[in-house]
């Protein structure tokens, strides 16, 4: 919505929660969720929340569909793929300021904590970049590196439109 100067767009996070996929999947835990007996007919693991979660951000298969198919553990099926997926666009609105528009805080949440987890296990384990499919790219694990804190500064409303940016973000940074 911000590139395409349409407040319509820009507003979908308020006017539809939980309207995509990433957000149908991050959560806080709850104590719903550590009391939730989980699904194991598949044979996936899926390990229960303890009291130590409350709160936690954290990432579920079909959280808000299928609840019963979450689980603590990292090797959870799913978990470092849709990670690895979700780091550049998360990234993106991090840097554009858009985490209020976005209006799901737990996913933003989960992103950082996903990111303390797998440079933990890329110290522990002697992972470097890319090695295998489970893994970040290079590019990801730079990226996240230098920008995860940054936010584009805010230009003028006169700089900005000199510069050909459209006319809803120049409103918007005025």
């Amino acid at each position: 919505g911000l590139v395409l100067e349409d407040p319509d767009m820009l507003a979908i996070g308020i006017d539809y929660p939980n309207a995509f996929q990433e957000d149908r999947q991050t959560f806080y835990v709850t104590q719903a969720d550590i009391d939730r007996a989980h699904y194991t007919g598949d044979g996936r693991p899926r390990d229960p929340y303890d009291a130590s979660f409350f709160g936690v951000a954290e990432w579920g298969e079909q959280h808000t569909r299928a609840p019963n198919r979450d689980g603590s553990n990292w090797n959870a099926s799913y978990r470092r793929l849709v990670g690895r997926s979700l780091i550049g666009q998360v990234l993106t609105a991090k840097m554009l300021g858009l985490e209020d528009e976005w209006n799901h805080p737990a996913l933003f949440d989960y992103m950082d904590r996903y990111w303390l987890k797998e440079m933990e296990l890329y110290a522990s384990l002697g992972y470097t970049a890319g090695a295998d499919s489970d893994r970040l790219s290079a590019f990801n694990l730079d990226m996240w590196t230098a920008y995860s804190n940054y936010t584009i500064p805010e230009p003028s409303s006169l700089t900005l439109l000199a510069l050909g940016v459209p006319l809803l973000l120049a409103r918007r940074r005025a």
